[in-house]
């Protein structure tokens, strides 16, 4: 049988009981509460540094973009070089090809003499594509410039005058000099010769007709020469590099050369040597002096 004390202990150990459980989930609580505001925060601290990192890479690739410089792809039939290339049309590069004005870069690359076209082309992103066709040079000419200084020029088969860069020098000793020719300059730029096309077939002609004696030309004296057609007083003088002459018409300068050819022929085979003068301006006949 219970007794008083009995009862009395049962009452106390089942009150302590609910006041611990009551203390845990009082502790409990506090404990979830201050894991999930810690937790809280160290994401919000993570999505600033995130957002803070995010933007930084976008201001950094934004300042890139900005600052890209075009790239330039070069072709030219010719001599001049990439180095040149990059040169010649640094401040087209400093720009963004999508904001180039294509019209102005090709008469830019025109306006150097020794270029006759320019194909100009954009490739997205970047690239500035030029593509060149040079001038093809006939004659060599020395004139003195205002400093006294001997300066040699290039002429072209279209007759234009330029200053050659980059042609090896042999090229350009090969050249048959031109003399009698008056040039004249407009502004910094030497003016074209007229009427040098036909010139230019009568040396392209010479050259496969008589190869060998064509390698000895050294002038083409073009004093008593006009860029009109069909005048039977346009005469040409080559000198060759044993002090001979060949007079030549432009008036039916391919039965000349024909000639030329077969008198060249006659003197190697019975070894005559060569004429100290051939005329071959008289139409039909040719003068030669021995």
């Amino acid at each position: 049988m219970a007794t008083w004390k009995d009862i009395q202990k049962n009452s106390k150990r089942t009150g302590s009981t609910r006041a611990a459980r009551k203390r845990k989930m009082t502790l409990f609580v506090r404990f979830s509460i201050a894991a999930l505001m810690t937790t809280g925060l160290a994401a919000g601290v993570l999505g600033m540094r995130y957002w803070q990192e995010s933007k930084s890479e976008k201001i950094s690739l934004s300042s890139q973009i900005v600052s890209t410089k075009s790239f330039l792809e070069f072709e030219t039939n010719g001599v001049l070089t990439a180095n040149w290339a990059r040169s010649y049309f640094a401040e087209f590069l400093k720009q963004d090809v999508r904001n180039l004005d294509l019209d102005s870069v090709k008469l830019h690359a025109e306006g150097f003499k020794q270029i006759k076209s320019a194909a100009i082309e954009i490739q997205l992103p970047h690239t500035l594509v030029v593509h060149l066709k040079e001038r093809d040079p006939v004659l060599r000419t020395r004139v003195r410039n205002p400093d006294g200084k001997s300066e040699v020029l290039l002429i072209a088969r279209d007759g234009a005058v330029y200053n050659g860069l980059n042609y090896p020098k042999e090229t350009v000793k090969r050249l048959p000099g031109a003399m009698g020719l008056t040039l004249r300059k407009s502004g910094e730029q030497w003016l074209p010769v007229a009427g040098m096309p036909a010139v230019a077939e009568f040396l392209d002609e010479a050259s496969q007709a008589v190869p060998s004696l064509y390698r000895q030309w050294r002038m083409v004296d073009l004093s008593q020469w006009t860029s009109e057609q069909n005048l039977n007083s346009d005469l040409i003088r080559v000198s060759t590099g044993e002090s001979k002459q060949i007079i030549f018409s432009m008036n039916g300068f391919q039965k000349q050369l024909t000639r030329l050819a077969q008198i060249v022929n006659h003197s190697h085979r019975y070894r005559m040597g060569f004429p100290h003068k051939i005329d071959l301006s008289f139409g039909e006949e040719a003068v030669t002096n021995f």
